[in-house]
């Protein structure tokens, strides 16, 4: 008998603790949802294939003959801007990174609305 309430008094307290550490991981994850993504780097492989420049003006105009001045990142449907005004915002070209406003590559499709 006494073995069988010490097992239920340990899996009570494995239980409660179990459910406190869920609790804190579902209140903080949130705030781990809210933190900046990296910015791309123009040098990683998927970038450097979908010829991605920070600055679209500098994208090589022979090697990707499809960009058009004044595309830029901000006014394609891949950005993923919360505000108008963000500089910098996630694009679902480069999943997990943030891209440039300012910036270009060759997934640009203009955003409709």
């Amino acid at each position: 008998m006494r073995q069988i309430d010490a097992r239920r008094r340990g899996l009570l307290k494995t239980g409660g603790l179990a459910a406190v550490f869920f609790a804190l991981g579902v209140r903080s994850a949130p705030s781990r949802g809210q933190e900046h993504k990296p910015r791309l780097d123009e040098n990683e492989a998927q970038a450097v294939q979908l010829g991605y420049r920070h600055d679209a003006a500098t994208v090589d105009k022979k090697k990707f003959p499809t960009y058009k001045p004044g595309e830029v990142c901000e006014k394609c449907q891949f950005f993923q801007s919360k505000a108008a005004s963000e500089e910098w915002a996630p694009c679902s070209m480069f999943p997990g990174k943030q891209v440039n406003a300012n910036g270009w590559c060759s997934s640009y499709m203009k955003r409709t609305s």
